[in-house]
């Protein structure tokens, strides 16, 4: 994993000593020394309290709707910095060997799924532009490629090559196309990023080396991404689908996703996709916080399953970080 890619920070360099003796053994010059280097620290952007909490959060879910698995992804979207990114079930490092290999990997970043109604706001921010050509539209959000975060084995998801009449009336809800939970939550951070893109990253330094400045790009004007947030904070109301995210003292804006999960004869009966993605506070957001759960079987909405631990995830997180609430409470 991220331990891996970094190996050859994190190992150091042995040193090296020619040493040219007489016959009995003894030193008579040193010809050459190459110093050791020692390992250098490498500092991420993951906050373990923020980490921690998602984890527990996540644990409960999967217990809670007896779901197969759920994943989490906490943003700042002004920065980019990963600072949660977690699955559940997960498993302990140092006993890999004996946990299923399936389990062995960062579903976040490696593994794609259709997103459902969650992708609409693509859609949305096509219409309102006049953009005549969807494909193009998609690829310019990023999705068909990888974010380039700093963690081996990313997939870059499925954008269909071709489209035919089907493709059309799938796509532009959420089916038919395969996204990560990295690239979905890059894409809302943008919008809670005023339609400004910053990869998302996981390391923040080396040690004595100058942070690398993430690469960003402009994907919405802010005219256009002004009306999609606004969309969004309706989603997060008493009339729309995600009213269980609402967090108390805090505006929040995002989008509940449902999607039938794909089989090898077609979309597998009574096996989904449920996913929210928000952020908060609306007004200013210092937050991305991404929920999604594979296969629940006690439900199987968005606003039902993924949105409740969203607002764990999220309430939690505003207090630890001291956010201030922007909404009066009565």
């Amino acid at each position: 994993g991220l331990e891996f890619s970094l190996d050859s920070s994190l190992s150091g360099r042995d040193g090296e000593q020619i040493v040219v003796r007489d016959p009995f053994g003894r030193p008579i010059k040193i010809d050459r020394v190459t110093p050791a280097r020692p390992g250098k620290a490498v500092f991420l952007t993951l906050d373990h309290t923020i980490q921690a909490n998602a984890e527990q959060v996540l644990r409960q879910t999967v217990s809670q709707w007896r779901a197969k698995s759920a994943t989490a992804i906490v943003l700042d979207p002004k920065t980019g910095a990963v600072l949660a990114m977690a699955e559940a079930p997960s498993y302990d490092a140092n006993k890999s060997p004996s946990v299923n290999p399936t389990r062995q990997r960062n579903r976040a970043v490696s593994d794609a799924f259709e997103p459902g109604s969650v992708f609409k706001v693509v859609t949305i921010a096509r219409t309102l532009l006049g953009e005549p050509r969807l494909r193009k539209w998609i690829a310019q959000f990023g999705f068909g490629q990888p974010t380039g975060i700093d963690f081996p084995g990313e997939n870059q998801g499925l954008l269909p090559p071709y489209w035919s009449g089907s493709t059309i009336g799938n796509v532009p809800i959420g089916q038919g196309i395969a996204v990560t939970a990295i690239q979905l939550a890059s894409v809302y951070a943008a919008i809670a990023n005023k339609g400004l893109w910053v990869q998302p990253h996981l390391v923040d330094h080396v040690q004595g080396e100058k942070p690398p400045a993430p690469r960003t790009r402009r994907i919405l004007s802010p005219r256009v991404n002004r009306t999609l947030l606004q969309m969004l904070k309706g989603v997060v109301s008493d009339t729309g689908t995600a009213a269980s995210a609402e967090i108390r003292g805090y505006s929040v804006a995002g989008k509940t996703g449902t999607a039938q999960k794909p089989g090898s004869h077609g979309y597998e009966a009574g096996k989904y996709v449920a996913t929210f993605v928000g952020m908060v506070p609306a007004s200013n957001p210092r937050l991305v916080v991404l929920v999604s759960v594979d296969e629940p079987t006690r439900a199987i909405f968005g606003g039902v399953v993924a949105a409740p631990a969203f607002a764990q995830i999220a309430a939690f997180d505003l207090q630890y970080l001291e956010v201030p609430p922007d909404l009066a409470v009565r």
